[in-house]
């Protein structure tokens, strides 16, 4: 099967069935997700993609971008602090966390992320 003809099946399939586009969508995704990529962007990515790619829009709601930025922020901190305990696991002694602790500079980190915290 030529190039062209595998392509034009898969837009129509994708067009035919909403649910199967979806699959497509959420592998899309998930595969920005597993790179490390924020969830709300990886959604409207793959949204995008797949809108430009085969004029199919989503079938299922996506997260408000509104939230993206607490969320992006949330999950840096979630990612430092995993760093900080992986980090603490070969330390000797309290003093020593207490020094990664403090170059991680996790307590005003995660201050700044309640102190701007989503009300919802």
């Amino acid at each position: 099967m030529e190039t062209c003809t595998a392509v034009t099946r898969l837009i129509e399939a994708l067009r035919d069935d909403p649910e199967y586009a979806w699959s497509w969508h959420c592998n899309i995704a998930m595969a920005f997700v597993d790179e490390g990529g924020e969830p709300i962007r990886a959604n409207h990515a793959a949204a995008r993609f797949l809108k430009n790619f085969a004029n199919v829009k989503p079938t299922h709601p996506l997260p408000a971008l509104v939230d993206i930025d607490w969320r992006s922020r949330a999950l840096q901190a979630e990612r430092a602090l995993e760093d900080f305990v992986e980090l603490a696991r070969d330390l000797d002694t309290p003093e020593h966390i207490v020094v990664a602790a403090t170059l991680f500079n996790l307590e005003l980190h995660v201050k700044e992320l309640l102190k701007n915290r989503s009300p919802h």
